[in-house]
Protein backbone atom coordinates (compact mmCIF):
# COMPACT_ATOMS: atom_id res chain seq x y z
CA UNK A 1 0.00 0.00 0.00
CA UNK A 2 1.38 3.39 -0.99
CA UNK A 3 1.53 6.00 1.71
CA UNK A 4 0.25 9.38 0.63
CA UNK A 5 1.81 12.59 1.81
CA UNK A 6 -0.04 15.87 1.93
CA UNK A 7 1.19 19.34 1.13
CA UNK A 8 -0.59 22.65 1.11
CA UNK A 9 -0.32 26.25 0.01
CA UNK A 10 -2.10 29.27 1.41
CA UNK A 11 -3.40 32.09 -0.73
CA UNK A 12 -4.35 35.51 0.59
CA UNK A 13 -7.31 37.17 -1.07
CA UNK A 14 -9.71 40.04 -0.46
CA UNK A 15 -12.09 37.42 0.96
CA UNK A 16 -9.53 35.97 3.36
CA UNK A 17 -7.08 33.09 3.31
CA UNK A 18 -7.68 30.07 1.08
CA UNK A 19 -5.86 26.80 1.68
CA UNK A 20 -5.27 24.21 -1.05
CA UNK A 21 -4.26 20.69 -0.01
CA UNK A 22 -2.90 18.07 -2.40
CA UNK A 23 -1.51 14.59 -2.09
CA UNK A 24 1.15 12.61 -3.82
CA UNK A 25 2.00 9.01 -3.17
CA UNK A 26 5.48 7.56 -2.94
CA UNK A 27 5.38 6.33 -6.53
CA UNK A 28 5.68 9.96 -7.63
CA UNK A 29 2.30 10.21 -9.32
CA UNK A 30 1.07 13.66 -10.24
CA UNK A 31 -0.27 15.59 -7.27
CA UNK A 32 -4.04 15.79 -6.95
CA UNK A 33 -5.96 18.43 -4.99
CA UNK A 34 -7.97 16.80 -2.23
CA UNK A 35 -9.39 19.84 -0.45
CA UNK A 36 -9.80 23.57 -0.71
CA UNK A 37 -10.30 25.47 2.54
CA UNK A 38 -12.43 28.50 1.79
CA UNK A 39 -12.00 31.75 3.71
CA UNK A 40 -13.77 31.86 7.04
CA UNK A 41 -13.24 33.45 10.37
CA UNK A 42 -10.28 31.87 12.12
CA UNK A 43 -8.65 30.35 9.04
CA UNK A 44 -5.45 32.31 8.69
CA UNK A 45 -2.73 29.70 8.78
CA UNK A 46 -1.91 26.09 8.15
CA UNK A 47 -2.98 25.08 11.67
CA UNK A 48 -6.39 23.90 10.49
CA UNK A 49 -4.83 22.12 7.55
CA UNK A 50 -2.60 20.24 10.00
CA UNK A 51 -5.59 19.30 12.14
CA UNK A 52 -7.29 17.66 9.15
CA UNK A 53 -4.12 16.38 7.48
CA UNK A 54 -1.54 15.57 10.17
CA UNK A 55 1.98 15.88 8.87
CA UNK A 56 0.99 18.06 5.91
CA UNK A 57 3.80 20.37 4.89
CA UNK A 58 3.66 23.82 3.42
CA UNK A 59 5.18 23.99 -0.02
CA UNK A 60 4.63 24.33 -3.70
CA UNK A 61 4.62 22.05 -6.72
CA UNK A 62 5.09 22.99 -10.38
CA UNK A 63 1.78 21.29 -11.27
CA UNK A 64 -0.14 22.99 -8.44
CA UNK A 65 1.34 26.48 -8.86
CA UNK A 66 -0.71 27.24 -12.01
CA UNK A 67 -3.89 26.26 -10.15
CA UNK A 68 -2.95 28.61 -7.31
CA UNK A 69 -2.37 31.38 -9.86
CA UNK A 70 -5.77 30.75 -11.47
CA UNK A 71 -7.47 30.69 -8.07
CA UNK A 72 -5.84 33.99 -7.12
CA UNK A 73 -6.93 35.61 -10.37
CA UNK A 74 -10.47 34.25 -9.95
CA UNK A 75 -10.72 35.64 -6.42
CA UNK A 76 -9.57 39.00 -7.80
CA UNK A 77 -12.56 39.03 -10.14
CA UNK A 78 -10.94 37.82 -13.34
CA UNK A 79 -12.85 35.41 -15.58
CA UNK A 80 -10.84 32.20 -15.31
CA UNK A 81 -11.55 28.84 -16.90
CA UNK A 82 -10.76 26.03 -14.51
CA UNK A 83 -10.12 22.38 -15.24
CA UNK A 84 -11.13 19.42 -13.13
CA UNK A 85 -7.92 17.65 -14.11
CA UNK A 86 -6.06 18.33 -10.83
CA UNK A 87 -8.99 17.50 -8.54
CA UNK A 88 -9.12 14.16 -6.76
CA UNK A 89 -12.83 13.36 -6.82
CA UNK A 90 -12.33 9.84 -5.45
CA UNK A 91 -13.76 10.87 -2.08
CA UNK A 92 -17.05 11.56 -3.83
CA UNK A 93 -19.40 8.78 -4.80
CA UNK A 94 -20.24 8.12 -8.45
CA UNK A 95 -23.49 10.09 -8.22
CA UNK A 96 -21.75 13.06 -6.55
CA UNK A 97 -19.09 13.07 -9.25
CA UNK A 98 -21.74 13.04 -11.95
CA UNK A 99 -23.54 16.00 -10.34
CA UNK A 100 -20.29 17.95 -9.87
CA UNK A 101 -19.30 17.40 -13.49
CA UNK A 102 -22.75 18.52 -14.70
CA UNK A 103 -22.58 21.58 -12.43
CA UNK A 104 -19.12 22.37 -13.80
CA UNK A 105 -20.65 22.65 -17.30
CA UNK A 106 -22.83 25.63 -16.27
CA UNK A 107 -21.17 28.72 -17.79
CA UNK A 108 -19.88 31.47 -15.51
CA UNK A 109 -22.61 33.96 -14.67
CA UNK A 110 -25.41 31.57 -15.65
CA UNK A 111 -27.76 29.62 -13.43
CA UNK A 112 -29.43 26.27 -13.93
CA UNK A 113 -32.45 24.98 -12.01
CA UNK A 114 -31.99 21.77 -10.05
CA UNK A 115 -34.57 20.10 -12.30
CA UNK A 116 -32.45 20.87 -15.37
CA UNK A 117 -29.34 19.58 -13.65
CA UNK A 118 -31.21 16.44 -12.59
CA UNK A 119 -32.29 15.79 -16.18
CA UNK A 120 -28.67 15.85 -17.32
Amino acid sequence: MNKKTFSYQLLSSAFGTVGVVWNQDQTGTSPMIVRIFLPREGFRSGEQVGECYPGASSGSHPLIDPVMDQLGRYLSGEAVEFSLGRLDLNRCGAFQQKVLRADFQIPRGKVAPYSGLACR
